[in-house]
């Protein structure tokens, strides 16, 4: 993955289509969170490039949900049992695209956000810096853009942990009960100087 967005080798596409006109950028980052990845992608000058852009703005500014999807070649496989079926899980894929669509395989992969600072390959629009965002910003920013990926009813018990006053010991229940079910490994481990930087490439 690294080696690909380094070298600007990891497209951005519409649908997972692979025509010309469904290449509308290019992934510059994808940063690992140890529960996730976040991406930053450019997009390209052209006219499909440009109403991808307007596309999301507008899906994002009526609230509503657009989300990515990858494409891969698979590598290394093998067939596993969940559920009483057998299903195939991938061990080792090769990253071949990264697509915008509204109906994504897996959920929570969300389009947070779509900037018109820069565009790619237009020289009249050059960079435009955006204005510093201070810790608390960014943390409220990305809170509010996971309470909307949430279900309704995994939202309601989430603000209902943080907003309903209880005694401490009820609290202290709801706050066991919505815990995770296993501690993230020393490996997964993330300081916060890394989210917060993970944060800034997002939303800055």
């Amino acid at each position: 993955i690294d080696t690909k967005v380094a070298a600007g080798r990891l497209p951005l596409m519409l649908d997972h289509e692979w025509e010309t006109e469904a290449h509308v950028g290019v992934v510059r980052e994808l940063v690992d969170t140890g529960t996730g990845y976040l991406m930053t992608a450019d997009l390209f000058a052209t006219e499909e490039g440009q109403e991808a852009r307007r596309y999301v703005q507008n899906v994002l500014a009526a609230d509503a949900y657009v989300g990515l999807s990858i494409g891969f070649r698979p590598l290394r496989s093998e067939m596993v049992t969940i559920d009483g079926q057998s299903v195939e899980r991938f061990t080792e894929i090769e990253l071949r695209e990264v697509s915008l669509t509204p109906l994504p395989s897996v959920p929570g992969t969300d389009v947070v956000a779509a900037r018109s600072d820069r565009t790619v390959g237009d020289p009249t629009h050059p960079a435009v810096p955006a204005a510093p965002r201070d810790d608390a910003e960014l943390l409220a920013l990305a809170a509010r853009t996971a309470l909307h990926a949430l279900s309704p009813e995994a939202r309601a018990a989430v603000l209902h942990e943080y907003l309903t006053p209880e005694a401490p010991e009820a609290r202290s229940a709801c706050t066991h009960a919505t815990a995770p079910t296993t501690a993230p490994t020393p490996g997964n481990a993330v300081s916060m100087d890394a989210r917060m930087a993970a944060l800034r490439t997002t939303f800055l």
